[in-house]
């Protein structure tokens, strides 16, 4: 069980720049829906899993620290003088404690491209937020995609939050099958029928753990996941072109048939043979404090709903 993953996907179903979040980030379109399910990944869920019958659009990399900390720049008023969580900033936003009473949540230039890491709480509130336009009310962050009024823990701590996304939200964080496609599936392998690749660079290979400059494909365990920037290796590749899908951090996926949480992906210090057939891209169910940020799904309108 690893304690932190990142947010990737934000998905949209259309190119049109409908919100002023659409622009912050780089994206990559997931087409041919309906696609062949994957081979089986020993995970006893279902004989479709990452068939996905809708377009839709992830971030090409991990959503970076210097993009997520504007949502905690946004949010801080709304939080106790003196909070302090980890889950909330992320481990690479600097918590400056030096005032017990007035804690300061800062950013650092040389972490700025660095994947970002939260909890899947405020992973929700992040989507409501830039679903709602980043506006700055309460109301903002509360609701829109996910109804946070549902997050909570029964008698025993175990999480009980629904998080069933809106029918009109337009970005979510990816499901299990939406991330296993943009990193797995080609269109074009078998003559243009399509397929799954075993690794997310359009191969049955394992990748090489190396320094791009000797011929790496990816840094597994060469360095800690807290000092890697995301898109070192741009020709490391998803058939759609999704970057960063092994060797980084683990990112979040939701399973919409039974609204589980897994982390999905590898990270840097992971056993270096990361695929889909031999279970290890999937990290298992992880706890919703265990987890970071990863890419986003976006699906907007026309225009940013009015607010109260």
């Amino acid at each position: 069980m690893h304690r932190f993953a990142a947010i990737s996907a934000l998905i949209l179903t259309t190119p049109a720049l409908a919100n002023p979040a659409d622009a912050l980030f780089d994206w990559i379109t997931v087409g041919d829906p309906g696609n062949a399910p994957a081979p089986d990944i020993h995970l006893d869920l279902s004989n479709d899993i990452g068939t996905v019958n809708h377009t839709y659009r992830l971030t090409r990399t991990p959503v970076t620290t210097e993009r997520y900390f504007d949502f905690v720049q946004a949010y801080r008023p709304y939080l106790p003088a003196d909070y302090v969580d980890f889950g909330f900033s992320g481990v690479h936003i600097r918590i400056n404690n030096s005032d017990p009473d007035n804690i300061v949540y800062e950013l650092r230039d040389h972490v700025r491209q660095h994947p970002t890491t939260a909890s899947l709480e405020w992973a929700a509130r992040y989507m409501n937020w830039l679903h709602n336009g980043m506006s700055s009310e309460r109301e903002a962050f509360e609701s829109g995609v996910y109804d946070t009024s549902t997050f909570y823990y029964d008698d025993q701590g175990r999480p009980q939050h629904d998080f069933t996304r809106s029918a009109d939200a337009r970005y979510w964080i990816p499901t299990l099958d939406e991330m296993l496609k943009a990193a797995h599936y080609d269109p074009d392998k078998n003559n243009g029928e399509g397929g799954w690749w075993q690794f997310a660079n359009r191969s049955d290979t394992p990748l090489v753990i190396a320094r791009l400059e000797d011929g790496g494909e990816q840094i597994g365990d060469l360095v800690s996941l807290y000092n890697w920037q995301v898109g070192q290796y741009p020709e490391t590749a998803s058939a759609y072109g999704l970057l960063d899908f092994q060797g980084t951090v683990y990112q979040w996926a939701i399973e919409d048939q039974f609204n589980s949480l897994f982390g999905v992906g590898s990270y840097a210090g992971e056993d270096p043979v990361q695929s889909m057939w031999d279970g290890s891209l999937i990290a298992g169910q992880l706890p919703l404090h265990q987890t970071g940020l990863t890419r986003g799904s976006v699906s907007p309108p026309p225009s940013p709903p009015p607010h109260p």
